[in-house]
């Protein structure tokens, strides 16, 4: 159950906002030619209408995205009116950010993060959803409506037929962005990944290199630590016995916690 909540929360919620947006467009415009759902109006309409809303909802907010005007990802430099906002909502500066930045914490979250923070991430996540769809949808809506004296000059069959088609040309062109997305963002995870793998091959070549001289380094000490204490005692041959034997002393003592520290 838990399960089926969340995924209702990821998904389905956010393809309700694109039914409600499209749904807004539709009411518009049959609001202008004074055609809105009656009683007599069969249920498998509604069910029509609400599919014809989904993919008028959808293609409003990728088109968009497509002219620069609005924007879906996240993984993005802030521009000035993201930045203003943000400074708005949290009186702070907002930092720029790279793609692979992005991905790389966003990885993270769903790996080493708490569960509330990824609540919190998903809840953003749904909200951007709203904001971007439902904003140009009744935006349209509203245009649809105040260009009502204009529009009434022509057919309902003739402004229908022309918007079936220019929505059905956007979803086709949207169609082949996603064909195109789905294999490059594929490659682009694959690469990620195994640019993943050959850092990580480095890091532990540079540790086993670092290590392997530190044993060299340490094998060194123990052979010559009879010698060093020797040339020790003749270079403070001019210096009182009770110090020097001070000094050795703490260097051996010193040297076997060392020891004592790396095997334990």
């Amino acid at each position: 159950m838990e399960a089926l909540v969340r995924a209702f929360e990821k998904f389905l919620m956010r393809d309700l906002v694109f039914i409600v947006g499209g749904a807004a467009i539709i009411m518009s415009f049959l609001f202008v030619y004074n055609h809105l759902p009656t009683k007599e109006w069969p249920t498998a309409y509604y069910f029509l209408c609400a599919g014809i809303a989904y993919g008028i909802g959808y293609a409003v907010q990728d088109l968009l995205v497509l002219l620069r005007i609005s924007r879906s990802k996240a993984g993005h430099r802030p521009n000035w009116l993201g930045k203003f906002l943000f400074w708005l909502s949290d009186r702070e500066k907002a930092e720029n950010i790279e793609k692979h930045n992005y991905d790389d914490a966003k990885r993270d979250l769903y790996k080493k993060s708490l569960q509330r923070v990824r609540d919190d991430h998903e809840r953003t996540e749904s909200l951007k959803q709203v904001g971007m769809t439902l904003g140009p949808c009744f935006f349209l809506a509203g245009v649809i409506i105040w260009s009502r004296s204009w529009l009434i000059q022509f057919e309902f069959e003739q402004v229908l037929a022309i918007s079936a088609i220019g929505f059905g040309v956007a979803l086709w062109l949207l169609g082949w962005l996603k064909v195109t997305q789905q294999g490059q963002y594929m490659l682009s995870r694959q690469s990620h990944k195994t640019h993943s793998h050959k850092n990580n091959r480095s890091v532990s070549f540079r540790q086993k290199f670092v290590k392997k001289l530190s044993d060299i380094w340490e094998w060194i000490l123990q052979r010559n630590l009879s010698l060093f204490k020797k040339a020790i005692a003749e270079a403070l041959k001019g210096v009182k016995p009770a110090i020097w034997r001070t000094l050795l002393l703490r260097l051996q003592n010193s040297w076997k916690y060392r020891n004592k520290r790396k095997t334990t």
